[in-house]
C-alpha cells in the first residue's frame, strides 16, 4: 500500500503541470485564430495570458508579431530583443534579433526634463515608474503618453504628451506646487484665566481669610471684655453689689465673643483647607460633580464641609 500512495502523490504535480500547459495551449490557439481574423486587441490579450501561464519562445514570438501589427512598436521591440537572448536555438535568436533591428528605426522615444531638482521626485509614464537617473531617450509605444509627477510636500502633477514613430518626445516636468504648510497656532501668552475649579478655590480662600480676620476681631473683643470685668470687679464672688451687674455683663460678653471667635477661626481654617483641596484635585466636568460648600455649626463650634466628587 505504501508504494502505491507514493506513486499517487507523485502524480499530483504532473497533473497540475499538465493543466497549466493545457490552459496555455488553449489561450495560444485562441490568440492565433483571433490574430488571423484581425481581432488584434483580443489576440494580443490572449497570447499575453498564455505567456504568463507558461514561458514559451513560440508564444513570445507570436505576441511580438501581434503587438507589431497592433502598432505597439516599443512593446514588440522589447519582446524581440529578449527573445534574441533566450530563444532555444541559434536560428530563432538570429530571427528575433533581425526583427528587433527592423523595428528600431521606427521606435518612438521620450526624454524627461525637469525645471529643478526636487527631493523624492517620482515620475510615472503610462502608470509605470521610471528611473530618473537614466538620462537618455527611452522607447515608448506611439500615441498618447500619460505623465504623473509627485514628491513629498508637493501637489501631484499630471500631464499628457504624444509619441510618434521615429521621433523623440521631450517631456518637461514643471515646477511642482508646494502643499500649504500646516501652521501650528501660537501658544497664547498673557494672564492665565482661572479654570472653573479655581474660582471655587479662590472663593473658599477669600471666605476663609475673611472668617479668620473676623474671628481674630472677636477674639480681641473677648479679651478686652474679660479684662474690663476683672479690672472693675476682681473676683466675681467678692464683687460689690453695685459693680456686680456690670462685671457679670462683661464676663458674658467675653464668653460670647470668645465662642464666636473660635467658630469663625474654625470656619476660616476649614475654608482654607477646602480651597487647597479644590485647587489641586481634578474634578469632573459634569454639573452633578461640582463641589458644594456646606456650613456646619453646633453648640461647641462650627466649620465648613466641602461636598462633591472628584476623579
Amino acid at each position: 500500500m505504501k508504494p502505491l500512495l507514493v506513486i499517487v502523490f507523485a502524480c499530483v504535480p504532473l497533473i497540475a503541470q499538465a493543466d497549466v500547459k493545457s490552459d496555455a495551449q488553449a489561450l495560444f490557439d485562441l490568440g492565433i485564430a483571433e490574430m488571423r481574423e484581425g481581432k488584434l486587441a483580443d489576440a494580443c490579450k490572449h497570447l499575453a495570458a498564455s505567456l504568463a501561464k507558461l514561458s514559451d519562445s513560440g508564444t513570445q514570438g507570436a505576441l511580438a508579431l501581434c503587438t507589431t501589427k497592433q502598432g505597439r512598436i516599443a512593446t514588440a521591440w522589447a519582446l524581440w530583443r529578449e527573445l534574441a537572448v533566450t530563444a532555444p536555438t541559434d536560428a530563432m535568436k538570429t530571427s528575433a534579433a533581425q526583427a528587433a533591428a527592423e523595428l528600431e528605426p521606427r521606435l518612438p522615444r521620450y526624454q524627461l526634463k525637469s525645471k529643478r531638482s526636487i527631493a523624492g521626485l517620482i515620475v510615472k509614464i503610462n502608470g509605470t515608474q521610471v528611473d530618473l537617473t537614466v538620462d537618455v531617450p527611452l522607447p515608448v509605444d506611439p500615441g498618447k503618453i500619460a505623465v504623473a509627477a509627485s514628491a513629498p510636500e508637493y501637489k501631484e502633477w499630471t500631464g499628457e504628451a504624444s509619441a510618434s514613430e521615429g521621433q523623440v518626445t521631450v517631456i518637461e516636468i514643471p515646477n511642482l506646487e508646494a502643499l500649504p504648510k500646516v501652521v501650528q497656532p501660537p501658544i497664547p501668552v498673557g494672564p492665565v484665566q482661572a479654570k472653573p475649579r479655581n474660582w471655587l478655590a479662590i472663593g473658599l480662600a477669600a471666605s476663609g481669610g475673611a472668617s479668620m480676620i473676623a474671628g481674630a476681631v472677636f477674639g480681641f473683643r473677648a479679651s478686652s471684655k474679660w479684662s474690663d470685668a476683672e479690672s472693675g470687679c476682681g473676683d466675681v464672688d467678692a464683687c460689690p453689689g453695685d459693680a456686680f451687674a456690670k462685671a457679670s455683663s462683661d464676663y458674658d460678653s467675653a464668653r460670647t465673643s470668645a465662642l464666636i471667635s473660635t467658630t469663625l477661626i474654625g470656619v476660616g481654617i476649614s475654608a482654607l483647607v477646602g480651597a487647597g483641596v479644590v485647587w489641586y484635585v481634578k474634578r469632573s466636568k459634569t454639573p452633578s460633580d461640582h463641589p458644594a460648600l456646606v456650613p456646619v455649626v453646633h453648640a461647641t463650634g462650627g466649620g465648613l464641609v466641602v461636598l462633591g466628587s472628584w476623579r
